[in-house]
């Protein structure tokens, strides 16, 4: 017997309501949908699996205001608060943590995510902040429970940084989780599953990860730096969280998020086989390369389920790409995700313009490439030197960036915004290229007809219907 006379400290955990304060350069990446807060249902899951009682708010699919999330977590009595930053929303989790500490002065406030893992000590200058998680948070977060429980400092748990009587220790770091299937299943169901939402989604759907971490190296990408090596769950504990997803938590979609969803091309044909065997009724989608798939595999998945590939194109001239260093054999590309749609599943492809480097003339190949292709839908965003990429040591080592923006972003410093990657095309040719491609591939006859025609949209059009006039609303009100 453990002989414990009182309760284990409580977690609160909390995906801040990014609406409230998001960096202009994520304007677009809303308009879909909200989708499952993936990142803390995973340190949910890993607390409540160490014996610790979770209370998670997610603030952005309730639509909540700051003061509201807070007070929900205030009346939980916790004893360690957690949030999670990606660089955009690094602004509106500081102030949400600086209204945690108002309210919760003697509660520490721990924050991770890719932020604190480009930014540590930065992110630590914010004095709300008192233990900065490096990497993976799921082990360091359950250690750093078990100080609060025995009362110990929270300073040199391995992969943090935390502030002892003001001062910041940084312990070792962590290597990335070699095993991910020691890792508990998230806890979804602390997630207000029935509130997230999709334009081409049913309702309720959940997210998954099956990987983490990814071998290729493409300079715009910061998934290298701040995700740790390839590693992969075990196909029966796909099939376990799965089948949860389905029977537990009603599941009708399902959302794997994988950066390269087929890179083990026999793991995923053990997959499909696991799927039809346990008699796991859904739709899923994937991400992967392109290049990555072949008819074998395609079917495969199409008839465990599979109804949506995305791929990521990136840009029609091979020369840009090369640039990107993304290597892809177009002809194959086109031959899988025509296959794809011969087998009845939707295809969506994505392309960035304004690669710095491209000319006027490529950005145009890659608008007519991303029509000519068999493709149901196209996402297309605007070159932007992110945190921690290739392409943005390039741009400061360069002098095209004569200040380090996301740093001063970080140190929350009033600074404009550092402009587009690319250095020949303007901010408004690019945007009106942006608007010029999404004109050209939807208002096509071809795609217009397909979409009138689509069993699946017919079905899904109530939900579809309803998620835009959701959003829409919630973006007048951001604005």
């Amino acid at each position: 017997m453990s002989g414990r006379s009182s309760p284990r400290p409580r977690l609160a955990l909390i995906r801040v309501n990014e609406r409230l304060g998001v960096h202009p350069f994520l304007r677009e990446t809303n308009v879909s949908g909200v989708y499952p807060a993936l990142g803390v249902a995973y340190l949910a899951g890993a607390a409540r699996e160490a014996g610790f009682p979770v209370t998670l708010v997610d603030a952005h699919a309730l639509d909540s205001s700051h003061d509201a999330a807070v007070a929900t977590v205030a009346g939980s009595a916790p004893s360690l608060v957690g949030l999670t930053s990606t660089t955009f929303n690094w602004p509106v989790v500081a102030e949400v943590a600086r209204r945690l500490k108002r309210a919760l002065p003697a509660v520490p406030v721990a924050i991770g995510g890719p932020q604190l893992s480009v930014y540590p000590q930065e992110c630590m200058t914010e004095p709300a902040v008192d233990v900065a998680v490096v990497g993976e948070g799921e082990e360091p977060l359950v250690e750093l429970l078990e100080r609060v429980e025995s009362g110990a400092p929270l300073d040199g748990v391995a992969g943090t940084l935390a502030r002892i009587d003001g001062e910041v220790m940084r312990a070792p770091d962590r290597p990335p989780v070699a095993d991910l299937d020691r890792l508990p299943l998230p806890a979804l169901d602390l997630l207000p599953l029935r509130r997230y939402r999709s334009l081409t989604l049913p309702r309720p759907f959940v997210s998954m990860v099956t990987s983490r971490g990814c071998p290729f190296r493409c300079r715009h990408c910061s998934q290298a730096f701040v995700g740790g090596c390839h590693r992969e769950h075990g196909v029966e504990r796909v099939l376990e969280e799965m089948e949860r997803a389905v029977k537990t938590l009603g599941a009708r979609e399902i959302v794997f998020f994988d950066e390269t969803f087929t890179l083990n091309r026999g793991r995923v044909l053990a997959l499909c086989a696991g799927v039809l065997e346990r008699g796991i009724a859904t739709r899923w989608n994937v991400r992967t390369r392109a290049d990555r798939l072949d008819d074998e595999l395609l079917k495969a998945m199409r008839d465990a389920g599979c109804a949506s590939i995305h791929v990521g194109i990136e840009a029609g001239a091979e020369r840009v790409r090369e640039l990107m260093r993304k290597p892809l054999d177009l002809d194959r590309a086109a031959r899988a995700l025509d296959t794809a749609r011969r087998l009845g599943m939707e295809t969506r492809g994505y392309f960035m313009l304004g690669y710095p480097g491209e000319t006027r003339a490529e950005v145009e190949e890659t608008i007519r490439l991303s029509a000519e292709l068999p493709l149901d839908w196209a996402s297309y965003t605007v070159a932007v030197a992110l945190p921690a990429t290739d392409l943005y040591r390039e741009a400061l080592e360069s002098g095209r960036y004569r200040d380090d923006y996301w740093r001063d972003y970080t140190l929350q410093r009033p600074v404009g915004p550092p402009g587009y990657a690319s250095p020949d095309l303007g901010a408004e040719e690019l945007e009106a290229a942006l608007a010029r491609a999404y004109r050209s591939f939807y208002l096509r006859p071809r795609a217009v007809a397909g979409k009138l025609t689509s069993a699946r949209l017919w079905r899904q059009l109530p939900t579809t219907i309803a998620t835009a006039v959701g959003l829409l609303a919630q973006r007048r009100r951001g604005a």
